[in-house]
């Protein structure tokens, strides 16, 4: 059984062996969504990409760098997006994050401070 309920719909079949399928078509929809939503963002700056993980950090420093987006790799400093009184705050309109569970820190600063956010799963 999946352990994310919602989830399930982006699952075409499970195989005799365990292993999920994902359903590409779906998928396909919502990767075009998240793209509407980052090149609807006239400046790229105001785009922030941000990973605590050590093997997706790579992909985030890529990216920010061929879309002229800022990019956070590795730890988040609690307060960058909530205090203003830190030199390093920032106030982006978009948040992508690779994964919630590690990132859990700026995707809660992101909610209280109404960023937007996209994260992959």
């Amino acid at each position: 059984m999946i352990e994310l309920i919602e989830m399930q719909r982006y699952v075409f079949k499970r195989r005799t062996d365990g292993i999920y399928v994902t359903n590409l078509g779906k998928t396909w929809d919502k990767l075009m969504m998240a793209a509407r939503v980052i090149v609807a963002n006239e400046n790229p700056k105001d785009i922030i990409v941000q990973s605590a993980r050590p093997y997706d950090q790579r992909a985030v420093l890529k990216f920010a760098h061929y879309t002229g987006a800022n990019a956070i790799a590795g730890r988040h400093t609690p307060g960058t997006f909530t205090n203003h009184l830190r030199t390093s705050f920032s106030e982006p309109r978009l948040l992508i994050l690779t994964d919630p569970r590690t990132d859990h820190q700026p995707f809660k600063e992101a909610a209280l401070g109404n960023i937007a956010i996209l994260v992959n799963i």
